[in-house]
């Protein structure tokens, strides 16, 4: 070899420049004699060759595998839930870091090597000593980046295992359970509507009902089927039989016990089979009545004039409305039907507004027609047309379908009967104003 050179024109002192990473690992030695080029040579060729085994039997191996994402129980409260998205989100980002790191650890591992190979040829005495040990590790090891990822993902999976339900297949474990939810519950059951609104302790019922050992587990998972889903009736005759039959085989007699069982049952079911096939329960439907329910009159909602606020002949519905807080309040609790998804609680919430009607009937002249059911349902016309909720005729064919035809509390059975009469009367007035603009 004849390929001479001095430290500063060094291939492998410019590699070292410019790859600042490895120098920790880089110390230089001299031979015992200063003119001993062999020595150098082979010192090279076994480091070479050392990590070439490195790089083929470690390095190439040790590429991080994909995580693979299951799916999420249908026992997990909603915050798990989220933790659970949380969780895939930073395996997945912990994923593409660590390759990113695999690449560039081949890549400097390559660039070593060449840069070794390239130092073969320079005639020198100098014995390059690399601590291959240490640099394994290195760059076998996970990145500050990745280690902080993974920091992160074990505290989320740490509080997921926290909110886990720890249930035993014994029925009377099982048992007492749900009875602890619902005698939670009691405290919050408005006797006066017969009804639960949305409440903490649903979640705990929610992990209970769809819980792997949960001893009626096969039951629930029929209702979800496609031979159940085959039509509206199907599916809410047999989500009424399951819930008789649990709340026989509970021993649930008492009628609060009953009503929120009944009640957390029904959100339990919905909340998850909307989720699962949301086209079965709101499939697209043509909703019309809400483009033109600025165009509607007094005269075709069958509103009494008496029981109104005062108001000017050209004033639209909308501006009539909002004269009155009540009636104003009602408008709203329509407009939020949009975000329920369970029979229930829309026929819940279209009481809340009757009640607000009826408050507001109250307030008008005094005579035998105030709380009639006419008058109660011309406010409850206005109302709908002076809301915002751009889907009634979906929300209101949902509502007909999927409602337990038989066994509604007094409150619900009402409301009930108000969205029947409306969507035959709301379709009415649609059809009259679409006909007159044909005569146009």
């Amino acid at each position: 070899m004849s390929n001479k050179t001095n430290f500063s024109t060094d291939p492998f002192n410019i590699y070292l420049l410019d790859n600042q990473w490895i120098v920790p690992f880089v110390r230089f030695d001299s031979p015992n004699k200063l003119n001993d080029t062999q020595t150098r040579q082979i010192r090279l060729s076994e480091t070479i060759d050392k990590i070439n085994l490195f790089y083929e039997t470690r390095l190439l191996s040790s590429a991080p595998e994909k995580p693979h994402f299951p799916s999420i129980s249908r026992s997990m409260i909603p915050t798990s839930v989220f933790l659970a998205h949380e969780h895939f989100f930073l395996q997945d980002k912990l994923y593409r870091t660590r390759v990113k790191s695999h690449k560039l650890a081949i890549k400097k591992i390559e660039d070593l090597v060449q840069a070794l190979n390239t130092e073969k040829t320079i005639e020198s005495a100098m014995i390059i000593v690399l601590d291959l040990e240490s640099l394994f590790r290195y760059l076998l090891a996970d990145s500050d980046k990745s280690c902080s990822i993974a920091e992160a993902d074990s505290v989320v999976v740490s509080q997921i295992s926290a909110d886990d339900l720890i249930l035993s297949d014994d029925v009377n474990t099982q048992i007492n359970v749900l009875l602890h939810i619902i005698t939670g519950m009691k405290p919050n059951y408005d006797r006066r509507a017969l009804f639960l609104y949305d409440h903490p302790l649903q979640e705990k019922f929610d992990q209970l009902f769809y819980h792997s050992d949960f001893q009626f587990r096969d039951q629930i998972d029929d209702l979800f089927s496609n031979e159940t889903m085959s039509s509206s009736s199907v599916f809410t005759n047999a989500t009424v039989r399951l819930m008789q039959f649990l709340t026989s085989y509970y021993k649930l007699t008492e009628s609060t016990e009953v009503s929120i069982f009944s009640l957390i049952y029904f959100r339990a079911v919905y909340n998850y089979a909307v989720s699962v096939n949301p086209k079965f329960f709101f499939p697209d439907t043509e909703c019309k009545f809400h483009l033109y329910s600025d165009q509607l009159t007094i005269q075709q909602t069958g509103a009494s004039p008496t029981f109104l606020p005062k108001h000017e002949s050209g004033e639209n519905l909308r501006e009539i409305v909002a004269k009155s807080e009540k009636l104003t309040r009602a408008a709203r609790q329509l407009t939020a039907l949009s975000f329920h998804i369970t029979p229930l609680d829309l026929l819940a919430a279209i009481h809340s507004a009757l009640t607000d009607l009826r408050l507001f009937a109250c307030e008008g002249p005094s005579n035998d027609d105030a709380q009639s059911f006419d008058t109660i349902f011309g406010l409850f016309l206005v109302v709908l047309a002076a809301s915002d909720l751009p889907n009634q005729e979906q929300i209101f064919k949902f509502i007909l379908e999927f409602a337990p035809p038989d066994g509604l509390s007094g409150p619900l059975e009402y409301a009930r009967a108000t969205v029947s009469a409306a969507s035959l009367q709301c379709q009415s007035i649609l059809e009259g104003i679409l006909e007159n603009e044909n005569k146009k």
